[in-house]
């Protein structure tokens, strides 16, 4: 296991070592970028579909997904279509 040591004395693993042992981060979703531009946080959205800051926060970082169920809860909260919130596949 590799960890380096930045500027401000914090450890961190290395970035290959996190995606290798946890998988890409491959962008699903469009969360954050709906909250932005309807000018929502993350905190507000969490306490609207009653999950933690954290949760919503790996959502809108697309650690996580949500399921098709929670995706649906996010699409009602913003007024928006569900399609809006994943990215277009074509």
């Amino acid at each position: 296991m590799e960890i380096s040591v930045d500027n401000t004395g914090i450890r961190c693993l290395n970035y290959t070592l996190r995606f290798r042992y946890f998988g890409s981060m491959e962008r699903i979703n469009r969360i954050k970028e709906v909250l932005v531009s309807q000018d929502k946080t993350q905190v507000w959205l969490a306490g609207e579909i009653d999950k933690s800051i954290n949760t919503v926060s790996a959502f809108c970082s697309n650690r996580r997904q949500p399921s098709l169920t929670e995706l649906k809860k996010i699409a009602h909260v913003l007024k928006v279509d569900i399609r809006d919130l994943l990215i277009p596949t074509l």
